[in-house]
């Protein structure tokens, strides 16, 4: 027989970036603590805030072409192993795992990949467990036909060539 709950406390489950969990591992070790109490110091430290979970995802406009290729190019190639897509939200928490930490240079990032065609977005469809994913925004990349895969990948390829040049020859 399963023990009864404690109606004091709620059990939730959730995702968090690899990165994430092994500095809450790490941060474990160090305070002698479960992840699952860690979890619970960080949510009630965000909801003593003034404003709590606000984070402000703005796309910045008139971004320079590709000043932000690095980025969007790291972003590409993680998102080249998602079926589904990502809302941004969640992209924007998995940042460090997609090799973008700096929240500014990632949300730039993404801009770009808008702005070169390389995402696409497109509503959720309604899902019965979570009551407010039927008006969640997604992305993915444009690689459902082989026409647009094809430049996608193109887009992709000259990003990395641009980034090899600016390296080898500097911002000249």
């Amino acid at each position: 027989m399963k023990p009864k709950s404690d109606t004091r406390c709620k059990k939730i489950e959730g995702y968090i970036g690899l990165e994430a969990e092994k500095k809450l591992l790490n941060f474990a070790k160090m305070y002698k603590l479960t992840k699952s109490r860690l979890v619970a110091i960080a949510i009630n430290n965000e909801l003593d805030k003034e404003t709590p979970f606000k984070v402000d995802f703005t796309l910045p406009e008139g971004i320079i072409e590709f000043s932000y290729a690095h980025e969007a190019g790291k972003i590409v190639t993680y998102m080249k192993g998602l079926r589904n897509g990502m809302s941004l939200d969640l992209l924007y928490v998995l940042r460090h795992d997609i090799g973008v930490p700096d929240a500014d240079k990632f949300l730039a990032g993404f801009a770009e990949c808008l702005q070169k065609e390389m995402l696409e977005s497109y509503v959720a469809p309604a899902n019965v467990k979570y009551t407010n994913s039927h008006d969640t925004t997604l992305y993915r990349l444009k690689l459902n036909n082989p026409v647009v895969r094809k430049k996608v990948m193109k887009k992709a390829s000259k990003y990395e060539q641009y980034q090899k040049l600016k390296k080898e020859f500097g911002d000249a």
